[in-house]
């Protein structure tokens, strides 16, 4: 991957950390970042249709990434806007929902997100698989 592609991918979550309403919500951003490219590290070692060096080429990627992000928040939480940010989301929000309301919501959102880590990881496995060649390898055939 480029270092032109890898800096656009750091400068989007960039802009995404930057409209957060709460510290804590700039560090879900920077773990579920982690936890897609974690996720798609294991997806990949696990493969046994890669070889050796396509699989540490993919890891040394995803260390890039993590590098990259993790000095990208180092650099916003020494700003005056991380700095004037509330540390929960519930203090930025106004108290009028309904707790049961919140619930559910809070809920739909869990689902979404974890929809979306695996969307991620999925598209990111796929991603690694555009280089080998179109053959897939038969499945094993289970007889009993």
């Amino acid at each position: 991957m480029d270092q032109e592609l890898l800096q656009q991918e750091i400068n989007t979550y960039r802009e995404k950390v930057k409209r957060c309403s709460s510290k804590e919500e700039v560090w879900q951003i920077k773990e579920d970042y982690e936890d897609v490219l974690l996720l798609g590290i294991s997806v990949v070692e696990s493969n046994p249709v890669l070889t050796l060096e396509q699989k540490l080429e993919f890891t040394m990627l995803k260390d890039t990434k993590l590098s990259m992000m993790a000095s990208m928040i180092e650099e916003f939480t020494k700003t005056p806007e991380y700095a004037a940010l509330p540390e929960r989301a519930e203090a930025a929000e106004d108290t009028e929902t309904p707790v049961a309301e919140e619930q559910v919501v809070s809920q739909e959102e869990e689902l979404k997100r974890k929809e979306i880590k695996r969307a991620k990881a999925m598209s990111s496995y796929a991603g690694t698989r555009k280089g080998m060649s179109e053959q897939e390898p038969a499945p094993f055939d289970v007889k009993g």
